[in-house]
Parts: C-alpha cells; structure tokens; sequence
C-alpha cells in the first residue's frame, strides 16, 4: 500500500514563485479517520438495481487512492480476518418526469427549405429529475462495530423543448452521478497528500506607519526568502504584539516548518484578532487540526505497513 510523504516531516514550502503565496505539501488525515484505518476493505455488493454499477465505481475510487487494498467478499470470508472492514449498502435510483411550458423562438414560415420568419411562442416540453441515493456502511472486522454510515445523494435535472440540441441519455447521467457517490465516499474515508497554497495576510490595519512599512517589505520578500520574512515578522511581533496580520502570517511560518502546536496557537490568536467568523485564522485553525491528525495518522499506517 502506499503511503504518500515522508513521516518526518509533512509540510514544505514549495512557493517563492508565486507573490505573497506559500505553496505548500501537506499530509491531511481523512474526514472519516476510523474508517481509513481499515485499509483492507471487503465488498459485500450492494441492494437495488445499480448495485453492481456502485461497486465497480467504488472499487476504482478506492483503487486510485493507492490506501486501499479492496476485494470482493462474503461475509464468510470477512469473518476469516481476510479483510479489516466490510463495506455493504443499497443503491436507489429514480426519473421523475413533468410537462411545462416555454417560451421557445419557432418557425413559422418556409421558402425553399429556409425558414424566413420567426416567432416567440409557447411550446409543451418535458423536464426529468434523475435521482440517486446510496446508503453505504463499514463495518469493522474486529469488534463487528459500524465505523461508517452514510447516506449519499445525487441529483441531475435534464429539460428538453422542441428544437433544442439533443440532451444526455438518463443512462449516461445515472452513471456519472453514481462516480460522483463513489468519489465522494472514497474522499470521506481516504487521507489525502496534497499540495495547498496559503495566502500571507497583506493588511496593515492598526500598525503604526513605519511597522507598516516593514511589515509590507516583509510581505514582498516572501517571493525571494520566506525564512527570513518570518523572521522579520518575529521582530515586528515584539515590538507590536497581537497584531492580527503579524501573528496570523507568524502562524504561517510555523506550519511551513512543521511546526503544528506553534501554528495552531497563532491561528487561534488571529481568529481572535480578526474577529467575525470564518476568517482566514478559523480556516487555518481547521486545517492544523487536519495535519496534525494526519502526521499521526502517517505515523500508524507507517508501522501498520512494517507489521
């Protein structure tokens, strides 16, 4: 199975390229950590008519992950410990289909052929809703426990009038919606080694004029030399402490050495300093969470792999 980065260190700064951007590797722990433990997954196959359609999508989701190891299995065979969990579930799909009336432009004169006047009239049309839904659970081969269960929906609306362009087939839309269900269950339950980018903070609110000015200096020096931006930053932060923009790019800093618990107080500081929700320190708050989670996650799948 592969494990994706080096357990030492998760976090690189890859983005002096890019102006006031640090671009970054980061090891994310899943959403669903439980059930990524599980990394030898048994299929069961899944009730409804789509069923076979669902597991094949599946099974190539988890595949590509390169976290999974996924077979097809009984019960019988998942109670002999080939597996860690066994996935099972119902698939069910539905067309719905209504009349309405449009406003279409139509012809409604012809000479040789050609149409030569046109008008905007009323014409009957058909909409249909394509609905899926699958409910999916894991069940977990050592204690028989539930780690998963999820209900995943997806739906496509297709409207059709008289000469409109021909439209997607239900067929060919159910099948997309049903790899939309398989991807989005393999992202919930799949760590992700990913490259990130985060924007410094760039505002100079409630800093006297000549921080303001160093501060700004430090911003543009990121494109050359971030190291030795943070460390301007440092200097600014003593000299103008708990200030939102110093502190949150200060967090920044310690993310791009490794440093998670360094980086989680900062944002949490700077959430505080910005105020309002959802700001740049709350988001940088959630994902130290995720990495933190994710560099411990690493850490087991490592020695799991050497058992």
């Amino acid at each position: 199975m592969a494990i994706a980065g080096a357990v030492a260190a998760t976090v690189t700064l890859a983005g002096q390229a890019f102006a006031e951007t640090a671009t970054q590797d980061g090891y994310f722990a899943a959403p669903d950590r439980e059930a990524s433990y599980l990394q030898r997954l048994a299929i069961d196959g899944f009730d409804g008519k789509a069923g076979p359609e669902l597991e094949d999508a599946i099974t190539r989701a988890l595949m590509a992950s390169g976290h999974f190891d996924v077979m097809t299995a009984t019960r019988r065979a998942f109670r002999n410990g080939d597996a860690q969990g066994l996935l099972s579930g119902t698939i069910l799909t539905s067309v719905n289909r209504s009349r309405f009336r449009d406003t279409r432009e139509t012809c409604v004169e012809r000479k040789d052929g050609d149409c030569v006047k046109h008008e905007r009239k009323k014409v009957d049309c058909l909409r249909r809703t394509a609905t899926v839904r699958a409910s999916l659970q894991i069940e977990r081969t050592a204690d028989s426990r539930i780690v998963y269960s999820q209900q995943i929906p997806q739906s496509t609306t297709l409207s059709w009038c008289p000469g409109d362009r021909h439209e997607e087939s239900i067929d060919t839309v159910m099948m997309r919606m049903i790899g939309q269900i398989a991807g989005q269950f393999a992202a919930d339950i799949t760590p992700e080694h990913k490259r990130y980018a985060i924007r410094f903070r760039e505002s100079r609110k409630d800093m006297p004029k000549e921080i303001g000015k160093q501060f700004k200096e430090a911003v543009h020096m990121t494109k050359r030399d971030v190291d030795a931006a943070c460390q301007s930053w440092q200097a600014l932060d003593a000299q103008l402490p708990d200030n939102a923009s110093i502190t949150f790019d200060l967090g920044l800093c310690a993310e791009h050495k490794g440093d998670y618990q360094g980086a989680l107080a900062k944002y949490e500081r700077a959430s505080q300093l910005i105020g309002g929700s959802n700001n740049e320190g709350d988001e940088g708050v959630a994902r130290i969470h995720r990495l933190i989670a994710g560099r411990e996650d690493q850490r087991r799948f490592a020695q799991d792999g050497a058992m």
